[in-house]
C-alpha cells in the first residue's frame, strides 16, 4: 500500500498541477477579454455626444460619460456612487429615472429642465430605459439626455422665416418710381 501511494501520489499531484495552471491559463484570457471588453464599452460611452448615466437598482450612479459633465457641470468623481437625485437635479413631469427602475421606459420627447448651480437651467430631453440581466430582471437604469437650447434656436428662426415669408406673401408689391 506505502508503494502504490509512493508511486500514484507524484502523479495525482502532476496531474492536479497540469489542471489548475490550465485553469489559471484559462482565468487569465477570461480576465483580459472582458478587460478588453470594459474598455472597449467605455471606449464608447465616452465618445457619445448627449449626457449619460446609469444608475444601479438603489439609484447610486455608476456609469457618468464627459458629455453629462459639460452638461451638468459636474465631475465625474464627485457623482459616482452618489444617489442619482442628490447630484442631478431635472425638473421634469415624472421622475423619469424611477420609472425606468420600475421597468418602463420614457421616450426622447420628454423634456425637462436641468439645475446647473444655483441659477443656470439647460432645457434638456431626456430618454430613460430599464437595464435587464439575461433573465429580463431589471438591474438599474440607463439616463440620456441632450441640450435643446440649439434646437430650440432653430426652431424659432424656422417659426421667425415662415412668419415674415407669409407677411411678404399678403403684403401687396408696391411700385415705386
Amino acid at each position: 500500500l506505502s508503494l502504490l501511494l509512493l508511486i500514484f501520489t507524484p502523479l495525482f499531484i502532476r496531474q492536479t498541477i497540469q489542471k489548475l495552471s490550465l485553469a489559471e491559463r484559462n482565468l487569465r484570457l477570461s480576465n483580459r477579454s472582458l478587460s478588453e471588453e470594459k474598455s472597449r464599452a467605455e471606449t464608447v460611452l465616452a465618445s457619445i455626444g448627449d449626457g449619460l448615466f446609469a444608475v444601479d437598482m438603489n439609484g447610486a450612479v455608476t456609469v457618468f460619460n464627459k458629455a453629462a459633465e459639460g452638461l451638468t457641470g459636474l465631475q465625474r468623481g464627485a457623482v459616482l456612487g452618489r444617489q442619482y437625485d442628490e447630484v442631478l437635479r431635472f425638473d421634469a413631469r415624472v421622475d423619469f429615472t424611477a420609472r425606468a427602475l420600475k421597468g418602463t421606459a420614457s421616450s426622447l420627447t420628454h423634456h425637462a429642465i436641468l439645475r446647473r448651480g444655483q441659477a443656470q437651467e439647460v432645457d434638456v430631453q431626456v430618454s430613460a430605459s430599464p437595464l435587464l440581466n439575461r433573465n429580463s430582471a431589471v438591474t438599474g437604469a440607463i439616463v440620456v439626455f441632450r441640450d435643446r437650447s440649439n434646437e430650440q434656436a432653430l426652431e424659432n428662426a424656422k417659426d421667425d422665416f415662415v412668419s415674415l415669408a407669409s407677411h411678404q406673401l399678403r403684403t401687396p408689391a408696391t411700385a415705386t418710381k
